[in-house]
Parts: C-alpha cells; sequence; structure tokens
C-alpha cells in the first residue's frame, strides 16, 4: 500500500469535503438557487470556518484588528457630534451618544483579545443595534439620523462575515424598525413635503445599501461551499487527499488558539483486498458500490467526530480523537462489517497506530508510518485479512 504523508501527493483523489470535526459538506454542485437559498438559510457558523481558515494562514490577528478599527472608527464618529454640539432631540441624548461612544471603544478592545465566539459575536450584534439605533434617534435633525443608517450596514458585514443568516435577518429588522421610525419623526416634524421629496429617497439609498449584505453574504457562504466541494471525494462522500490536508492544518491551528492536554488520538489505514480482481469480475459498477460501502461503514462505526478520507483508488485513512482501545475496536467492527458484505464480498486489510498525545500533522506521518508497518506485518503473519488489525502505540 502506497504510504498516506502529507507532502506526497496520492492518485485516485476526488473532490468533496469536510467541514467542521470530520463532517462533510453537502456542497452547492448545480442544484436550483432556491435549493442553494434553502440550505443557505439553515446554515451554522460561519465565523468558525473563517477563523480558522485565516489562522491556517496567519491573518487571523489582522482580520481581527480590522473589526476593532471598525468599531473604534463608529466611536470616533459618534464622539465628534457629541462634541461639536450636534443638534440633539432630548434632554438625555448627550448622555445616550456618549454611551454609544463607550461601546465602540468596547468593540475595539474586545477584537483585541481572543477571537469572540458565536454567542460573544451575537452579544456583540444586539449591543451595537441598539447603540447605533439610538445614536441615530438622538438628532433632531432627522435627515441626519436617516444618513446614520449607514452604520447598520458596517454592522452588518460583521454579521454577513461571523455569524448566521437568522442574525443578519433580525439586524435586518432592527435597521428597518429604526428607519421607519425615523421616517414617521420627520414626516410629523417637518411635513410630507421634505418626507418624500428628501427623506424617502435618502432612506431608500441607506437601505438598499443594508438589503444588499444578505446578498453578499449568499454569495460569499456559496464561494465557499464550492471551495469545501474540492476537499471530499464525489464518489464516497469523504474527504479526499486535499481534505486531509486541510484537515490537518485546522487541528494544527486550533492546537495554537485553544491547546489541549491529554487527548489521545489514531490513525488507521484501510486497504481494500484484491480490488482489481472485484472491478475485473463484476464491473466497475460493483467497485464503485463497494467502495462507497466502505465509506459508509467506517463513517457509521466512527462516528462524526472522525475523519474519514479516500486517499487512493481503493486506500482511505481514519483519523480519531479517541485511546486506544476504543478505536482498536472500532476498527474491528468495522472490518466485521465490511466483510459481510454481499456481492460482491470483499475484506480490508488494516492497520493502526495510536498516540496518548493530541493529533499533529506531523504526528500523523509518524502514525501513517507506524500503521502502514503494522498493516504489513499482520498480514505477513498469515492473519485473515478482515481480522488483520494491528496497533502500535507511540508514547
Amino acid at each position: 500500500m502506497e504510504k498516506t504523508h502529507t507532502g506526497k501527493s496520492h492518485t485516485g483523489e476526488s473532490h468533496a469535503g469536510e467541514s467542521h470535526a470530520g463532517q462533510q459538506p453537502s456542497g452547492v454542485g448545480r442544484r436550483p438557487v432556491r435549493d442553494l437559498i434553502r440550505e443557505w438559510s439553515r446554515s451554522g457558523d460561519e465565523g468558525r470556518w473563517l477563523r480558522e481558515f485565516c489562522a491556517r494562514r496567519g491573518w487571523g490577528r489582522f482580520l481581527a484588528h480590522c473589526c476593532a478599527l471598525g468599531g473604534l472608527v463608529m466611536a470616533l464618529a459618534v464622539l465628534f457630534n457629541a462634541i461639536v454640539g450636534a443638534q440633539l432631540a432630548y434632554s438625555s441624548s448627550r448622555l445616550v451618544m456618549w454611551i454609544c461612544v463607550a461601546v465602540g471603544v468596547l468593540w475595539a478592545l474586545r477584537w483585541l483579545g481572543p477571537w469572540p465566539n458565536q454567542r460573544e459575536i451575537v452579544g456583540l450584534v444586539i449591543v451595537g443595534d441598539i447603540t447605533i439605533g439610538a445614536a441615530c434617534l438622538q438628532h433632531s435633525d432627522r435627515i441626519t439620523g436617516i444618513a446614520g443608517i449607514s452604520f447598520f450596514a458596517v454592522l452588518g458585514i460583521v454579521v454577513a462575515l461571523f455569524s448566521t443568516p437568522s442574525v443578519q435577518a433580525v439586524h435586518l429588522t432592527v435597521t428597518g424598525v429604526v428607519l421607519v421610525v425615523l421616517l414617521i419623526l420627520l414626516g410629523r416634524e417637518q411635513g410630507i413635503a421634505v418626507l418624500v421629496g428628501v427623506g424617502m429617497p435618502k432612506a431608500l439609498g441607506e437601505m438598499m445599501v443594508c438589503a444588499g449584505l444578505p446578498v453578499v453574504q449568499f454569495a460569499y457562504w456559496v464561494m465557499r461551499t464550492n471551495a469545501d466541494d474540492s476537499l471530499c471525494d464525489p464518489l464516497t462522500g469523504v474527504a479526499n487527499r486535499r481534505g486531509l490536508v486541510d484537515h490537518l492544518a485546522r487541528l494544527d491551528a486550533e492546537s495554537v488558539v485553544h491547546p489541549v492536554s491529554g487527548e489521545a488520538c489514531g490513525v488507521m489505514l484501510v486497504d481494500v483486498d484484491d480490488f482489481k480482481h472485484v472491478n475485473d469480475t463484476f464491473g466497475h459498477g460493483a467497485g464503485d458500490a463497494a467502495l462507497t460501502r466502505v465509506a459508509d461503514v467506517l463513517t457509521e462505526v466512527f462516528g462524526p467526530e472522525a475523519l474519514i478520507a479516500r486517499v487512493g483508488g481503493d486506500e482511505f485513512v481514519v483519523i480519531g480523537r479517541v485511546g486506544d482501545h476504543r478505536f482498536r475496536a472500532c476498527a474491528r467492527a468495522a472490518a466485521r462489517a465490511i466483510s459481510a458484505f454481499p456481492d460482491p464480498s470483499i475484506t480490508v486489510s488494516t492497520g493502526i497506530a495510536t498516540a496518548a498525545e493530541p493529533l499533529s500533522a506531523n504526528l500523523f506521518d509518524e502514525l501513517v508510518e507506524q500503521a502502514d508497518q503494522a498493516m504489513y506485518r499482520a498480514k505477513g503473519r498469515g492473519r485473515p485479512r478482515r481480522d488483520g488489525v494491528a496497533s502500535e502505540n507511540i508514547a
């Protein structure tokens, strides 16, 4: 069997991808736009993908600093209005403006620390919506208040990059409510002529910018999902070679941001025995079906937390973040389930290596080497291939 190392290329690579924790994305393909929009509306935390993507390339701090700068700029804009004595509608307005300045500064300071998680992002957006809305409503000049709606668009960019479509929907709803209130106040205080001639066109322009953000968020999701598709095997639905390398890079990035200790890991190599004979005897369709069933069994037995990758025509790699005994038990269960396949009946040769430490790209190479040797020793000792599970433990 060809050894599986992170620095070498392999044949039999296919496309589709692995998302977080070994789960495979469904991909966009050529499906109708309506189906894509439905799937996008149910999508989860975009911020995690972006955080890991930037961390692998060393861009995480730069992007966080950009978000911090955005909060600081908004705080300075409100501060300028408060200092120069902007026309404020209420006696408490100046206090509200200073609160908005403080919120902007706190936003900037938060982004200078560890990257916010999804709950913190939602919390920041809620506080931002409240403060921006309050700042817009404080102006006695309602046209100036309407111009302040543009700050909602800045906040909407953060939502598009780091949060979910549902949060974006709530954010747009708040934006629309504040804008409607401003228009009502404008019409009541300055008349219908000013409302129709000045307020409505300006409000329409501001709202078009804000309403365009979901389109940007959807396009970003489509491009990201297509990028994930290049990490998967279209036949079996598991990760391909590129997906395996991406997964290892993600683990390395996570270990820097969130170091863990006391975690075990294991790697299993799976080689379908006499696969050429299966193709020659039963046809390539049967061979493809057998590979798909092998991938399905591995995915079912090892669970969603494991990464399953097809790295060659009939070769698979399993990465699990569990202890030796559990990993070995899963390997035997998978080998037995695969050997029970009817027509064509197939067996697999497997080799296991485990380590009592978190997985990294360098450790993966060591484990693959050990698992490869273990598998061939099992074959050399004449064990039945379906039971050929050997284990090496790396201290």
